[in-house]
């Protein structure tokens, strides 16, 4: 799990627009703190799901489109 990339609240935070009477996805979103193993956090946490994301771009490339969305999630 070396090569996972974390997000902090702050950075969800950076990465959102907030808008009066909306609630957004990183407003909701739960991180794992950078002093828990992610693997410890997992086994305790009780959220439902896990979002990952994989960089890559072949259903941009199968509809002809401008390639390099797979870089679109780098720091």
């Amino acid at each position: 799990m070396e090569n996972i990339i974390r997000f902090s609240a702050q950075s969800l935070y950076d990465l959102t627009s907030f808008r009066k009477g909306e609630i957004k996805f990183g407003e909701r979103i739960a991180t794992i703190p950078e002093n828990i193993a992610i693997e410890e956090y997992l086994k305790t946490s009780e959220e439902p799901f896990v979002l990952l994301g994989i960089p890559e771009d072949i259903g941009v490339k199968a509809n002809l489109g401008r390639i390099g969305t797979a870089s679109a999630w780098e720091n």
